[in-house]
């Protein structure tokens, strides 16, 4: 989905026209327009005025989604218990289809 694409939809979801937007955003309804049907592209300063006046983040208007990253277990083999074989474990990304991970010690 575009950037213009985000900016009408959650117009249109507040039930604004593109004038109130535009005097919202202290922005012309002819630029709203224009981002809108992708003829221009915001600069930043437009797209913040545009996310505050539709009391959203540039980062929705912008598209950029939370990741969901997979982990695994990582085992810091300096803090393993040698008596019971417990110890210190943590997340870390999922790498090259690792089940988990651990730090080898030089020799």
């Amino acid at each position: 989905m575009s950037i213009g694409s985000r900016i009408q939809e959650l117009r249109q979801n507040k039930k604004m026209s593109r004038y109130e937007l535009a005097n919202k955003a202290d922005l012309t309804s002819v630029a709203i327009y224009n981002y809108e049907t992708g003829r221009r592209i915001p600069n930043t300063i437009s797209i913040a005025k545009i996310a505050t006046a539709l009391g959203t983040t540039t980062d929705h208007i912008l598209g950029f989604e939370k990741l969901e990253i997979e982990t695994i277990p990582f085992y810091d083999i300096d803090k393993i218990d040698t008596r019971t074989g417990e110890g210190s474990e943590t997340d870390m990304s999922k790498l090259f289809g690792a089940d988990f991970a651990t730090k080898v010690p030089d020799d």
